[in-house]
């Protein structure tokens, strides 16, 4: 049998460049109440903003977005923290950065504000990883030998159904209260 591309065809799909290493990309949020929402496996070769500008994720907030705006008197407007790399997105609030000029003193308090929500919402995907550890990709999955996609959603689910019980850490920081496990369930 001949593969197409040649018998490293597989392998070159996820590998990244500017890694140096073999990826699989996934697009996440954590939301105030410490739930998560994940899309993907992607192969690493593509950028999380190629990622994202395709996800069902962002097109899903964009018609809720468009909702709220719609209402009347319309509701308040809600935008998504992110890297400064997302910062071409209506949706997003990124970092500012010195690309498109001075950061001025006002901008830095802002960065200052926002590293600590961002902080927070690091742990919700930190804790995955602490929880499960057959999901570190780093110490024992292994790309086409091991079904990656499956092992990532589970222990997502389980880290859901785990907050839905005990709730996180930064429940008291956002004063946002998960959902219960049955509601959680039943969606």
């Amino acid at each position: 049998m001949h593969m197409i591309g040649g018998p490293n065809a597989n392998q070159n799909a996820f590998y990244n460049g500017y890694h140096h290493g073999h990826f699989v990309i996934w697009q996440g949020l954590s939301f105030p109440d410490g739930m998560v929402v994940m899309e993907g496996p992607e192969p690493g070769y593509e950028t999380d903003t190629m990622v994202w500008r395709d996800c069902l994720i962002r097109h899903q907030l964009e018609a809720i977005m468009q909702s709220r705006m719609a209402d009347n008197p319309p509701q308040r407007r809600l935008k998504l923290y992110a890297d400064k790399i997302y910062n071409t997105c209506p949706l997003i609030t990124a970092a500012f950065n010195r690309r498109h000029g001075a950061v001025l003193p006002w901008m830095t308090a802002e960065n200052s504000l926002m590293s600590k929500i961002r902080v927070a919402v690091e742990w919700t995907f930190g804790n995955i990883v602490m929880l499960y550890k057959f999901v570190d990709f780093a110490k024992g999955q292994k790309l086409m030998e091991s079904p990656l996609a499956k092992h990532y959603v589970v222990a997502v689910l389980l880290a859901n159904c785990q907050t839905c019980i005990y709730g996180v850490q930064h429940n008291e920081y956002f004063d946002c209260d998960p959902p219960s496990l049955a509601d959680y369930l039943s969606q």
